[in-house]
This record gives C-alpha cells, structure tokens and sequence, in this order.
C-alpha cells in the first residue's frame, strides 16, 4: 500500500494503528480473494474483475 505523506500528516502512532488494523481485518487474505478472482463484491453477488480491463 503507498501513502501519499505529502498529503496527508501521518505520524508513527496513526501509522502503527492503520497497521494494525490492516491485520486485524486480513487484508492480505481479501487482497489474494481480489487477485484469484474469487467473489468479493456482494452487493452485485459477483467477483470484481473490472481492473482486467485496464491497460
């Protein structure tokens, strides 16, 4: 993940809990559901796979 700290005032601390929230929620186990394909948009019952057609 890449934060823009010219835009944004993140000091140890904020970093620290944003980390470790990221564990708390898997982010790691959502992001490979997003790679693989696998369904993560529930709202439309459906895998996201619009990034596909980016260039």
């Amino acid at each position: 993940m890449l934060i823009d700290y010219s835009k944004n005032h993140i000091n140890k601390k904020t970093l620290s809990l944003f980390k470790n929230l990221l564990t708390e929620i898997n982010i790691n186990k959502k992001i490979k559901k997003f790679f693989d394909g696998r369904k993560i948009n529930f709202t439309e019952n459906r895998a996201v796979m619009h990034y596909l057609l980016r260039g």
